[in-house]
């Protein structure tokens, strides 16, 4: 009985691996394809005053690394500060951009949690149904913040970090964070697909 259960588990396992490769391969080509609707993986939405911090640290880790699972040179991380386009609204710009993006990335820290523009990406990324996956500062009290910010921390796992004397640390590993994106992005490009699917049947049976 316990070895047909285990063998049970490790076909499970097998098919759920299987899976999850053949998923990134399609979230892949869709990534890297130049027409493509999604020019990058993920928005990293940030306060201006933690920019010492993102450019130095979060930044180019999360950039490097993704770029490593995917095989490219070609930059998978969008912020404000490089994909926002000079003179246009500003909230026009941050929807432009989350809908480029398959996952958001809040940096979380006291200065983030003041910033009506930095909380206004979340709730918009929310709304467009992407995926979003939490960077946090420690100590950070969320006590008197919007209830979709504690939604996020309440209910999802997220990474922590901290700037102490110039030294960043972060827990979990960027490996093990960026696997995190990878998989979120993917539920988030399953919901992009399925939702227009959806669509287009309503439309067919409309048009009937």
């Amino acid at each position: 009985m316990v070895s047909i259960f285990a063998l049970g588990i490790t076909i499970h396992l097998r098919r759920r691996k299987a899976r999850q490769s053949h998923d990134f391969e399609i979230l892949k080509r869709e990534i890297l394809d130049d027409n493509t609707k999604f020019n990058f993986v993920v928005f990293l939405s940030y306060c201006s005053q933690d920019s010492h911090v993102v450019d130095n640290f979060i930044l180019p880790s999360l950039n490097t690394f993704l770029k490593k699972a995917f095989n490219t040179r070609k930059d998978l991380v969008c912020t404000g500060a490089d994909g926002f386009v000079p003179g246009m609204l500003i909230i026009e710009e941050i929807h432009r951009c989350i809908n480029e993006s398959l996952v958001i990335v809040p940096v979380i820290t006291p200065a983030f949690l003041k910033s009506h523009w930095s909380l206004r990406e979340c709730v918009d990324a929310l709304e467009r149904h992407r995926q979003v996956l939490v960077l946090m500062e420690q100590y950070t009290d969320t006590s008197g913040t919007i209830a979709t910010i504690k939604h996020l921390i309440g209910q999802y796992t997220r990474a922590s970090w901290s700037f102490n004397e110039g030294q960043f640390a972060i827990r979990p590993s960027w490996n093990a964070i960026c696997d995190g994106i990878i998989q979120t992005a993917g539920e988030s490009f399953r919901n992009h697909r399925n939702l227009h699917r959806n669509e287009a049947v309503e439309l067919a049976r409309l048009v009937e």
